[in-house]
C-alpha cells in the first residue's frame, strides 16, 4: 500500500497491530505486521547483494542463450524455405 508522506509510521503500525489482534485468530497471533519501504524490504529479505547480482547475471546469460537459439532456428528454417522456393521455381511454378 502507498501511504501519505505525512503519515506517522509508529502510530499507523500500532493501528495495524490492533487490527491484527481484533481480526486474527489465536493461531496467527505470532504473525507480525511491519511497514517497510520497498528498497528496505528487498535488502531485509536477502541481506546479501552478491546473490542478487549473481542471479541477475544468470538471467542475462539465459536470455542471451535464448536469443542465440532463436536466431539459429530462424536461420535454419529460412535455409529450408530458400531450398523449397528454388525447387519450385526450377519446376516452373508461379509464386504468389
Amino acid at each position: 500500500m502507498q501511504l501519505d508522506p505525512q503519515t506517522d509510521f509508529p502510530a499507523f503500525e500500532k493501528k495495524l497491530e490492533d487490527f491484527k489482534n481484533r481480526h486474527f485468530t489465536e493461531d496467527h497471533q505470532y504473525n507480525r505486521i511491519q511497514l517497510l519501504p520497498l528498497i528496505e524490504l528487498r535488502s531485509e529479505e536477502t541481506n546479501n547483494t552478491s546473490i542478487i547480482i549473481l542471479l541477475s547475471w544468470i538471467a542475462v546469460i539465459i536470455l542471451v542463450i535464448a536469443c542465440i537459439n532463436f536466431m539459429n532456428l530462424t536461420i535454419a528454417q529460412s535455409l529450408l524455405r530458400i531450398r523449397e522456393i528454388g525447387i519450385r521455381k526450377a519446376i516452373g511454378s508461379v509464386s504468389w
